[in-house]
């Protein structure tokens, strides 16, 4: 049997260790396995900037209001085990490499190819669905139509996170090729909350446009977000905003692009307990939001000088970052490809 170290090795090996679209072989997987993915109910989070970030506070609010949610995602920081949490804890390492070793022996017998992404993701079907999770959140690796991730019959709702532009040789090169691949994860009759739609905001933008129009052409029901509204001054460890009956919520972050994430999993976790028949109150959104923390995301690694390491992977990224620095601050940025 493989301890942790052998699954490690045997994930990271070039045989595995690649990037192919496609669910034919992650369905056989499941199919073999008797389609466990079919026992949970689950939350499905797509889009370019965001993802993981909108993940890691839907779970944290839900688990306040009493949810035990299972969290898949990606990419990971430091150690596999990142991949697989239920509320904030990681699976771990005995029982990831038990996973893996059963997960390995099954494919191997029935001459199953399963690329790295692929294998972490019915790793954490089968995790959660042996743990009882009441929930699952799944964040989309890239895109969503051909994402590993889209194996689910349906979910309790769709969010769609910031979109830009990316992942181009794959997704395509226009927004209405983007909005196709990330919402092919939604089935007709479900509910997408939408970043990129404000509440009360005029559809002037063309990634707005085309969200709308997705939806509509998909009979898909659009939901947007409502506006934050941050208190006080920048302070790179944390922030104060409100969000209508909401008031005083803190996030241990200066990032401003957090804001909106914030925002949209609000506005899930009400969709979300609305459908499960669960009261949310504003104590749950407080105490879920002021325990976010996730790795990389503009994280404050010493303060003299002050160096912050951020994982925006893309140009908007880029972007709101420097508008979360402040202005009276003198900054260097170093990026790495």
């Amino acid at each position: 049997m493989m301890n942790y170290s052998d699954s490690k090795n045997y994930l990271l090996s070039p045989e595995i260790n690649t990037s192919i679209l496609g669910l034919d072989r992650i369905n056989l997987a499941l199919f073999e396995l008797g389609n466990p993915q079919n026992s949970l109910r689950v939350v499905h989070v797509v889009g370019s900037n965001g993802k993981g970030s909108t993940s890691t506070m839907i779970t944290g609010i839900l688990g306040e209001a009493g949810l035990k949610c299972g969290l898949f995602s990606s990419p990971y920081i430091t150690e596999l085990t990142e991949y697989i949490k239920i509320g904030n804890e990681e699976i771990s390492r005995e029982d990831f490499a038990q996973i893996a070793d059963e997960l390995k022996e099954l494919i191997e017998s029935k001459g199953i190819k399963l690329t790295h992404f692929e294998f972490v993701t019915v790793m954490s079907v089968l995790y959660f669905s042996r743990h009882n999770c009441d929930l699952c959140i799944y964040e989309a690796g890239m895109g969503g139509r051909e994402d590993a991730t889209n194996i689910f019959a349906d979910a309790i709702c769709n969010v769609l996170c910031s979109i830009t532009v990316e992942h181009s040789q794959w997704l395509g090169n226009t927004i209405e090729e983007i909005v196709y691949n990330k919402l092919g994860i939604a089935h007709p009759g479900e509910m997408v909350i939408s970043t990129d739609i404000v509440d009360g905001g005029a559809l002037s933008d063309n990634t707005a446009i085309e969200i709308s129009r997705y939806c509509s052409s998909n009979k898909l029901k659009l939901f947007g977000i409502s506006q934050a509204v941050m208190q006080g001054d920048f302070n790179c460890d944390y922030m104060k905003f409100d969000l209508g009956d909401y008031t005083d919520i803190t996030l241990n972050t200066g990032a401003k692009y957090q804001l909106k994430n914030a925002a949209t999993a609000i506005r899930a976790c009400e969709i979300i307990c609305d459908e499960l028949n669960i009261t949310m109150k504003v104590s749950d959104v407080r105490k879920g939001l002021s325990s976010f923390a996730l790795k990389s995301r503009f994280e404050v690694i010493a303060s003299n000088p002050l160096t912050i390491i951020d994982g925006g992977h893309n140009p908007a990224c880029i972007k709101q970052l420097v508008k979360s620095l402040d202005e009276s601050l003198k900054y260097i940025i170093v990026t790495g490809v």
